[in-house]
């Protein structure tokens, strides 16, 4: 199940009830994915494991997504096409900016220059759902490796 945030804050406020439940069940993963922003992302982490660790978390996963999860959408421009085929987006695939997405700092405003009318939320909904996640063609990095996680954990 999926349980979505309203800020960094209240997800650093339900890690601890979460835990409490799901270290019950081991066989039940609890993964939180964190975007990084400003944060350094060592630091960041190592709170996130830290509240893990002091409830007693049995299985866990931390990925920080870097800096922003639109970055993760912005690694893989064939489901940005086929989300908004009106975009014309593959053009703009080979510019040097996106050729490594965790280093835009504002992945979110690309998008909204790329995409006409593009909402946060229903956008990255709909390019979701043509994310490739068997092969290794998204250029974001920390998308790699939040599935790389997802599957040690399968």
């Amino acid at each position: 199940n999926l349980h979505p945030h309203s800020g960094k804050s209240d997800l650093k406020k339900s890690i601890p009830r979460k835990i409490k439940v799901f270290r019950h069940y081991p066989e039940i993963y609890v993964i939180i994915i964190q975007d990084k922003d400003s944060a350094d992302c060592k630091i960041l982490k190592q709170e996130l494991i830290k509240l893990c660790e002091d409830n007693k978390a049995n299985n866990y996963l931390i990925r920080i997504a870097v800096h922003e999860l639109e970055s993760w959408l912005l690694g893989d421009f064939d489901a940005i096409q086929k989300a908004f085929p009106e975009s014309k987006v593959l053009k703009l695939a080979n510019k040097a900016k996106f050729k490594n997405p965790d280093k835009l700092a504002n992945a979110s405003q690309e998008l909204k220059g790329i995409i006409k009318n593009y909402q946060k939320v229903s956008g990255a909904k709909k390019i979701a759902y043509y994310l490739d996640i068997t092969s290794k063609k998204n250029k974001s990095k920390s998308f790699c490796v939040f599935i790389k996680g997802i599957s040690k954990i399968l």
